[in-house]
């Protein structure tokens, strides 16, 4: 039994429930506050549900003599990615307009001082991301940061088990917390879920960390078995620039498709190239929509759509020649003819129980045989005049 995740907008997570439709935003805003509540606007317009951005101190998980490129200058690498930063201020009233626009906000929170921000933005869910699958330390300070824990909580020794993802009256809920499986192995995705309390809410994606990605490159095959096994919604943090693998995952029972976003692919930044645009993540939602909509049950049964096909399109036993009174019906005598859903018609199915009957009166060609013009026969199953019904001859007229 997988339980949903509820946030403050939304329940997502079992299989009867949509697909959580997450606009990964992530950097595209490029470090402006403007457009990146733009960026929330559009993708409520588009079908999103939730509002993803990626929430760090450069400095505080890059090393600061680490390289962009071999030859480019100590501490590039952390230059880079500091140029995408927002300040305080400007994460708290984004993550005010996002609820405003009834979409979910949260991030993934690459380090233990941004998650000291990220617990004043009252988020439901937090991301651990692909790089991060292997990192417990991030893991546990994001146990020690979590919201649902009082102050005493947080002022005790934060050991590997010391901490509960339980709430009280007195104290926010505690976060969900979904990650991303680019670059691990099965053992990896295992012990990522270890590092969480058993209690807490959580979310695994299906993910390649390459930027497009190739769909033969993801494995979808493992959503099933994550589902059943962790007993835990299933996404796909879906990296390649068609819809294909999203709307599988949906087929195949992900409840979470992640998509990066941006207003136009030709805006500066390392992810807008990948990233759907509005209309495309409009299409997006509406086929994986589709998709969820047409789940069905195990069973097959019609749908209402099909009453009158179902009534008038299928067949009914009509008289291939006149039948005089009396005489014993053969198989020559029927052929299945639309339309059918007549009263008192009979369906080809039946037509074991109307060979070897008699006719209580007579039946002309091309009328359709209701039981009403048949008496009952100990001899059903035998043609007229005693004949099998598959031998024909005795017949006079096979037809």
């Amino acid at each position: 039994m997988i339980a949903d995740i509820q946030t403050e907008h939304h329940s997502f997570g079992s299989l009867d429930r949509p697909p959580y439709l997450i606009a990964e935003i992530g950097l595209n805003h490029s470090g402006q506050l403007d457009l990146a509540r733009r960026m929330v606007d559009a993708a409520r317009e588009s079908g999103a549900q939730a509002a993803k951005f990626q929430l760090y101190r450069s400095r505080a998980f890059i090393n600061p003599e680490a390289r962009l490129s071999p030859d480019a200058a100590p501490g590039s690498l952390a230059d880079f990615f500091a140029q995408f930063e927002l300040r305080p201020e400007d994460w708290h009233a984004l993550a005010k307009h996002t609820r405003e626009q009834g979409l979910d906000f949260f991030c993934s929170v690459f380090d233990a001082p941004s998650l000291e921000l990220y617990r004043e933005l009252d988020a439901r869910l937090i991301k651990i991301a692909s790089c991060d699958i292997d990192n417990r330390m991030l893991f546990e300070d994001i146990k020690a940061h979590d919201p649902g824990r009082g102050p005493d909580d947080r002022a005790a020794d934060d050991g590997a088990n010391s901490t509960s993802a339980s709430s009280d009256a007195n104290s926010r809920p505690a976060w969900a917390v979904l990650f991303s499986s680019g670059t691990a192995d099965q053992g990896e995705v295992e012990r990522a879920v270890s590092y969480l309390e058993a209690e807490r809410p959580r979310g695994i994606f299906e993910c390649v960390s390459a930027y497009p990605a190739d769909a033969a490159d993801y494995n979808l095959a493992v959503i099933e078995r994550w589902r059943e096994g962790f007993a835990c919604p299933i996404g796909i943090s879906d990296h390649t620039t068609g819809n294909a693998l999203s709307i599988a995952a949906v087929a195949l029972g992900a409840r979470m498709i992640e998509r990066h976003f941006t207003l136009d692919r030709e805006l500066p930044g390392p992810d807008q190239a990948l990233s759907l645009n509005p209309a495309d993540f409009a299409n997006m939602s509406a086929a994986v929509l589709d998709v969820f909509a047409a789940r069905g049950g195990r069973a097959k049964a019609p749908s209402s759509a099909e009453e009158a096909p179902r009534k008038f399109g299928r067949r009914s036993i009509y008289a291939a020649r006149a039948i005089p009174a009396g005489a014993s019906i053969a198989r020559e005598d029927l052929i299945a003819s639309r339309p059918g859903g007549a009263e008192g018609a009979i369906s080809p199915a039946d037509c074991d129980g109307i060979i070897g009957r008699t006719a209580a009166a007579e039946i002309a060609e091309n009328e359709i045989i209701r039981a009403a013009k048949l008496d009952a026969n100990p001899t059903a199953g035998e043609g007229r005049d005693g004949a099998n019904p598959g031998d024909v001859s005795r017949r006079g007229d096979a037809r």
